[in-house]
């Protein structure tokens, strides 16, 4: 079906994949049937594959996230509780070496994250990690956060004193309100995400320096754990990673919900004139 709109293409491909029958171009080959391409079918590899990419999407996103370009990075994909995918995933540690352009990939299930790092949650039982040590000037994006933090709380301020002001309450439309209610909520949730980034990148410099044989162990710390501090530790994580998920449900509903179109031509009782009278459509 393709052949006719990229036939080098699809040649190329064609002369590279089995077949039972031999014939010396796709131009002459027979249509191929159902058991042609049974053999095709293979619903481990394409789980292991989706597997590779959604862990690069993360990684590509940290670079991205940290400004690290093409800079050599050791990633860390850690699973939780889930032993068979971390097994999948190690299985394919070479594709995503090669798809991330890491310096090394290491893949562990149910350890405890490194510090240092950089963290990205793919789903509920993955995160993808990057070490940051000595990729990233900590100083330089703290002050870039500052300076973004100045600029948006007292957006903050304003909005704040403007909802709470008796003269606004009396007068502003329903709409206004709402627009000026779900502004401040952003605004909000930028200036904390700020602050909870400063806290980290304060962290990060007072915590990922730490020197010694230990700085390329990716999956210890400097000091040893007790079983409550780990376990203080895992509960802190699956509680982050549930607000992201809960987030990021959140803002893939809101996008969903802006693909809602309010003429359906396939619903055979859609009344058009009714809505081009709503327009102000004259006829």
């Amino acid at each position: 079906m393709l052949h006719p709109l990229c036939p080098f293409v699809t040649e190329e491909l064609w002369q590279r994949l089995p077949r039972t029958f031999s014939v010396s171009s796709i131009m002459v080959a027979p249509y191929p049937s159902e058991k042609d391409v049974a053999s095709f079918d293979d619903q481990a590899a394409e789980q292991g594959t989706a597997l590779v990419l959604e862990t690069v999407t993360g990684a590509r996103s940290l670079r991205a996230q940290y400004a690290l370009a093409n800079k050599p990075a050791h990633f860390h994909c850690v699973f939780s509780n889930d032993a068979e995918r971390a097994s999948i995933l190690e299985g394919r540690k070479d594709d995503c070496s090669t798809l991330m352009r890491a310096a090394s990939v290491s893949i562990g299930n149910n350890v405890s994250p490194p510090k240092g790092c950089g963290q990205k949650l793919v789903d509920d039982k993955l995160s993808v990690l990057v070490d940051l040590k000595g990729l990233v000037d900590a100083d330089a994006e703290i002050k870039k956060l500052q300076k973004e933090l100045k600029t948006v709380e007292p957006l903050v301020a304003k909005l704040e004193a403007k909802i709470k002001d008796a003269r606004y309450l009396a007068k502003a439309p329903e709409k206004q309100r709402l627009q000026d209610q779900e502004k401040l909520k952003s605004y909000g949730d930028k200036a904390a995400a700020a602050r909870a980034a400063i806290k980290s990148w304060e962290e990060f410099k007072s915590g990922g320096d730490g020197g010694g044989d230990d700085d390329d162990d990716f999956w210890g710390d400097d000091e040893e754990q007790t079983p409550e501090e780990a376990a203080a530790a895992a509960k802190e994580l699956e509680e982050a990673k549930a607000k992201a998920m809960a987030k990021l449900a959140k803002k893939e509903a809101n996008q969903r919900s802006l693909c809602n179109l309010e003429i359906k031509p396939w619903e055979a009782d859609q009344d058009l004139k009714a809505l081009y009278v709503r327009r102000g459509v004259r006829f």
